[in-house]
């Protein structure tokens, strides 16, 4: 997909958070003055690093008027509130999240702003994403993982539900209408790509551009720790994750249906009242009638959720 002379006049907005990432910046921020697409800006918003960060990014800032520092007070707020309080200081025709520590592949932005002009999603009055796939990339050995990172997709809410989690988000750009949602967001924050994933599965639209855009780094000093990617049954059967539902990500979505539940239609709203209704539950054959009669699937497979349901205890805590 190529990114004509008046597409490349719509403005992209790329958000960054930062903590003590001096060791790898540099190289993400030279992946993305690599872009085809050329019409971006950077937002950084340091949360307190005590090492070089920032002395690395105002060098860069020196020659690249591009890169903006936001400077508004706000430290020591945590992954998901950085990233969120970022859409405060952006009017553009996209945003999309950006980790410290990855490298994207010089047609990621062009690629993904035209899958989303695929769908007219610049000018959609509802809050909607497109995410794309990449490469995990393990910063011990150097090994690139060639499966992907994006094994787990939703067609809908009641797909979406079970998600811990929401898509990777540096995999996400976002239209208009979900800057302004996320910018006057009310409700429990965890993380911001749990929040803007149900959102746009929500009030919205979500489409998956299937093309590996980014090399997504995997480190032990990562803020979600190092993630496992492959897709095997054996390594799916040796899971550690003993539990079907977070209890975080449950507050999230409990805390999204108390704030927006009069802005979800009505079949949304059915759905998230099974989804509740089986979460406040203390009744395993309630759990189990709720599952079926909401059409409750994760991953597109009821199957695989009612696996889960099965032999996991239902919360992490």
């Amino acid at each position: 997909m190529a990114i004509n002379s008046k597409v490349q006049n719509q403005t992209i907005a790329i958000l960054m958070a930062t903590f003590n990432g001096s060791k790898y910046i540099e190289n993400q921020i030279l992946s993305l003055q690599q872009q085809t697409y050329k019409n971006w800006k950077l937002y950084i918003q340091d949360d307190g690093s005590t090492d070089d960060t920032l002395n690395i990014i105002k060098k860069i800032m020196s020659y690249d008027e591009r890169i903006n520092i936001v400077s508004n007070g706000k430290t020591k707020q945590g992954a998901g509130k950085n990233f969120l309080s970022l859409s405060e200081n952006i009017d553009s025709d996209y945003a999309i999240f950006c980790d410290q520590d990855d490298i994207w592949l010089e047609n990621k932005v062009s690629d993904m702003v035209a899958y989303a002009n695929s769908f007219n999603l610049s000018i959609s009055v509802k809050p909607s994403i497109v995410y794309a796939d990449g490469y995990a990339f393990y910063d011990n050995d150097g090994e690139i993982d060639f499966s992907g990172i994006s094994h787990n997709h939703a067609d809908s809410l009641k797909d979406f539900l079970f998600f811990n989690g929401g898509y990777q988000g540096c995999s996400i750009l976002f239209n208009r209408a979900m800057i302004s949602f996320i910018k006057n967001y009310k409700g429990y924050i965890h993380l911001h790509d749990d929040i803007v994933s149900l959102a746009a599965h929500a009030l919205g639209h979500v489409y998956f551009l299937p093309k590996k855009l980014m090399l997504y780094r995997q480190h032990s000093n990562a803020v979600t720790g190092t993630k496992s990617f492959k897709n095997s049954l054996i390594s799916k059967m040796f899971s550690n994750v003993n539990y079907l539902l977070s209890k975080k990500h449950y507050n999230v979505k409990e805390s999204f249906y108390r704030n927006y539940g009069h802005l979800l239609s009505p079949e949304n709203k059915k759905t998230f009242e099974y989804y509740i209704k089986f979460c406040t539950s203390k009744s395993f054959v309630k759990e189990a009638k709720i599952l079926f009669i909401g059409g409750f699937r994760i991953n597109k497979s009821k199957m695989k959720l009612y696996s889960k349901f099965l032999l996991r205890r239902k919360f992490d805590e």
